[in-house]
């Protein structure tokens, strides 16, 4: 019975005429955020280079610290289950940066 109800509101819902368009244009205006310090050292280039090609700098180094290891499986996974354009000889030199400036010590 209750089955019945719910695919009885579900078609209800669905037959009704959508809302007209809304004439009025909305806009959300973001607040603009600094680029994160980055510090220097090896694999800098290669980290900005090829991670700010999907998404900022500041999603990376906003993570908690995390273990080589983790490091290495992250950038792993960006190559290959997410198709991040970037060849695999830059993932070590990746890896090394993200574990000397956010890593652990691991």
């Amino acid at each position: 019975m209750r089955h019945a109800l719910l695919v009885t509101l579900f078609l209800a819902a669905c037959a009704r005429e959508p809302a007209p368009p809304d004439a009025q244009v909305h806009a959300v205006t973001l607040p603009e955020l600094p680029a994160p310090d980055l510090p220097d050292g090896p694999g800098r280039g290669a980290f900005t280079g090829a991670c700010s090609t999907c998404h900022t700098t500041r999603y990376v180094v906003d993570q908690p610290p995390l273990s080589r290891k983790t490091w290495t499986a992250e950038v792993t996974k960006m190559r290959k289950s997410y198709g991040a354009p970037f060849p695999e000889e830059l993932s070590a030199p990746i890896v090394d940066y993200l574990a000397t400036t956010h890593g652990t010590g691991d």
